[in-house]
Parts: C-alpha cells; sequence; structure tokens
C-alpha cells in the first residue's frame, strides 16, 4: 500500500503551487482513474508516485510506514505504457524485454504475455514470429499492436503498478476497448493507475479521481 497524504508540489520559480494538498491511496491491485485536464498536473503527480520529484510537502506512507519526503526513493516496481510507446527497430522479442541480451531474454516468459496481451495469434502468422522485425518506431505494426508490446514490455519486470499514461488517446475506439478488456484481466495481479484527459466509462475502476486546479477529488 502507498499513501501520499497532503501532498503539495509547487513550481520552483515562482513558488506558485501545482498540487494543493492532495491525497492518493493505492492499495494492491487496485484500479484507479485519475482524470483531468492539460495542464491540471497529471504529468506532475506521475513524476511524485515514481519519486522524480519530490513534494515540498505532506506524508508519504509505504506499508503502514512514514518515509522522509527527502528519503522518497524511485519506485523500482512501476510499469509504464504511454500514448506513444516507441518502439525500436528490432524484433518483437527484443522489443518487449527491451535491454537485455539475447540469452538473458526468457523466453517462455515472453510467449505467456503475449498471450495475456492477446498477440498469438497475429505473431504465429508472421513468418518470423517474435523474431519480426517492426520498423523504426513500430512502422510495420498497428497503433493497437504497438500498443500492446508496449504493455507486455511493462508486464516483463514483474511489476506491482502499471501506469497507463494517456495510452489510449491516439487509438481508435475499438483499439481502445480491446485493450481495457486486457486490463481487465491483468487487474487481479497488478494496481493499474489510468491517466486520462477524459472520463472513462468502458471500464469498471475502483476508484475515480478529478484533478482539477491542483486538487484531487473522488468522483
Amino acid at each position: 500500500q502507498i499513501i501520499l497524504k497532503d501532498f503539495i508540489l509547487k513550481f520552483k520559480e515562482n513558488n506558485n503551487l501545482i498540487l494543493d494538498k492532495i491525497t492518493l491511496e493505492l492499495n494492491k491491485n487496485e484500479s484507479i482513474l485519475i482524470q483531468g485536464e492539460s495542464g491540471s498536473g497529471k504529468t506532475s503527480l506521475i513524476n511524485l508516485l515514481s519519486g522524480i520529484y519530490k513534494p515540498d510537502s505532506g506524508d508519504f506512507i509505504l506499508n503502514g510506514k512514514k518515509v522522509e519526503i527527502n528519503n522518497i526513493l524511485p519506485l523500482d516496481n512501476l510499469g509504464f505504457v504511454t500514448q506513444d510507446t516507441f518502439m525500436f527497430d528490432d524484433n518483437i522479442k527484443n522489443n518487449i524485454a527491451i535491454g537485455l541480451p539475447s540469452h538473458e531474454i526468457n523466453l517462455d516468459k515472453i510467449n505467456d504475455l503475449i498471450k495475456k496481451v492477446e498477440l498469438e495469434s497475429f505473431i504465429n502468422n508472421l513468418d518470423n514470429g517474435l523474431d519480426t522485425i517492426i520498423g523504426e518506431r513500430g512502422a510495420r505494426i498497428s497503433g493497437g499492436q504497438s500498443q500492446r508490446i508496449g504493455i507486455a514490455r511493462a508486464l516483463y519486470k514483474n511489476p506491482d503498478i502499471i501506469i497507463f499514461d494517456e495510452a489510449t488517446s491516439s487509438l481508435d475506439k475499438i483499439n481502445e476497448k480491446k485493450i481495457f478488456e486486457i486490463l481487465d484481466k491483468l487487474r487481479k495481479n497488478v494496481t493499474i493507475i489510468v491517466i486520462s484527459h477524459n472520463l472513462i466509462d468502458n471500464f469498471n475502476f475502483d476508484k475515480k479521481y478529478e484533478l482539477k486546479n491542483g486538487k484531487l477529488n473522488l468522483i
């Protein structure tokens, strides 16, 4: 469990508030929506969650124990899926187990993840399967396929939390629906945080928040 309590974050340049005494509780295997317009502070909140930013004040409670603000470290159990998941001009396998040499890649794990993100049929129909080169920025595959590979990449390191930052905003409705169907199957094993400009109605979140004028409120 992670609790951000009464977090305040200010611009260093002018001391203006970015986030104003926000409180957010993350429980194991919970699904959360954080909705807010551009400029509402969503990126700053993500940076707080990941430990990149430190708040000016507030309490950080990790599994019931308070952690001093200056001692907050970037969480090593986070996975990210962004709006534009970057694909390297490499094969599918290496784009999932990103950064690992070939001899260290767990193929059984890769194949299990491919099933979870529902890419098994697509990959089985490719001449070179997981060794298929997808081109610079995934030019040889669709946006929906790129996002599913991005989810598999995020899951490969066994995160406790996955943050989906506008991950479906560039997809059509069919692919968006498919991504949320995949998330519904994953929710039993990982905490899911979806960051979105829009209110999402096609997924049964455990909690929904609106971030507006630096305030985070349940909706």
